[in-house]
């Protein structure tokens, strides 16, 4: 059974909205759920403007928990600058009070809603309701409110109810969420740009509350995914690997010696090159001709092959080779 802690600020708005209700003359606003007040919001209770369209724009709604007063000045210039002529319609109110109408939001509600964006099988216990009062609308608790967990803390969670098309009511919960996720680890230390091989990666299961291990995708969880690529930083026996760290490995490393072949047309021209520095596939790389001593670039192939194009005098482009 979820335990659901209610803060006396939350049981004291609730009792003032009661008291509102049963006191003659107080809370007594016209409600407004669009975004705008209509002259037909104002028509029951003004003459003169139930003779306006009832479409006709009077002014922006209020947030909720603000009220929003009209004089019979500004809803005279309304009926003007809709070319009125003022008849004698009868007594009219000195002024007319909106409000966007607002209530708690019990738990079931709230609960549906950040379980549909938990992942299947999350344990959620909500540990203090939203504070605030909301008008009527869709909630929403998406997983991006979610902050990641602290000791001995429960955790926020920000959502949002959705009203009147686009607009929104701030939700703020405290919760507290588990749930099991597979995490690809090394059981070695990891040097930086060393091929990872896949004997040193395992999948393991564990309990995490970070929101952020909530969304890895069924890729990452594949050991041929990350075998064979290279971490930019040592990671240290024990630690979580993510794909993020990963990058494909050179195929060719700084002394490495390489067959260079030079195409010139149907002419070839093979001889060994030592690479200058590292180069992935299909990357222009620094390699030194042994017997010249000339530095040129070659375009990588594979860790034993690096080609070389040279182009003829009539062809466009730049040369990627000059001499050896």
């Amino acid at each position: 059974m979820t335990s659901v802690k209610l803060t006396k600020r939350r049981q004291l708005l609730q009792l003032c909205m009661l008291l509102a209700a049963a006191t003659p003359g107080f809370g007594q606003c016209r409600p407004v759920r669009g975004q705008v007040i209509k002259a037909g919001d104002l028509a029951p209770v003004d003459p003169l403007l139930a003779l306006l369209p009832s479409e006709t724009f009077v002014a922006f709604a209020p947030t909720p928990g603000v009220r929003r007063v009209l004089t019979a000045r500004e809803t005279d210039l309304v009926a003007r600058s809709s070319g009125m002529a003022f008849a004698n319609v009868g007594s009219r109110p000195d002024e007319i009070c909106f409000e966007v109408p607002v209530t708690a939001i019990d738990e079931a509600g709230i609960r549906a809603a950040m379980l549909s964006s938990l992942p299947v099988g999350a344990q959620l216990d909500i540990t203090e309701l939203p504070k605030e009062l909301a008008p009527d609308g869709e909630i929403r608790f998406p997983l991006s409110g979610l902050e990641p967990p602290r000791p001995g803390l429960a955790q926020v969670w920000r959502g949002y109810v959705e009203y009147a098309g686009s607009r929104r009511s701030v939700l703020t919960a405290r919760v507290r969420v588990t749930t099991e996720v597979q995490s690809i680890v090394t059981l070695v230390d990891l040097p930086a740009s060393e091929p990872i091989p896949a004997s040193a990666l395992r999948i393991l299961s564990n309990e995490t509350s970070n929101p952020a291990d909530f969304t890895r995708t069924p890729v990452d969880l594949v050991i041929e995914h990350y075998a064979g690529r290279a971490p930019g930083i040592r990671i240290h026996a024990g630690s979580a690997v993510q794909l993020s760290q990963l990058s494909e490995p050179p195929l060719v490393r700084q002394g490495d010696v390489v067959r260079i072949e030079v195409r010139s047309g149907p002419a070839r021209l093979v001889f060994s090159g030592i690479a200058q520095q590292s180069g992935r596939r299909d990357a222009l790389s620094l390699f030194r001709n042994p017997d010249s001593g000339k530095l040129f670039r070659a375009r990588v192939q594979s860790p034993s092959l690096a080609t070389v194009v040279v182009k003829g005098a009539g062809e466009t482009g730049s040369r990627e080779f000059e001499g050896l």
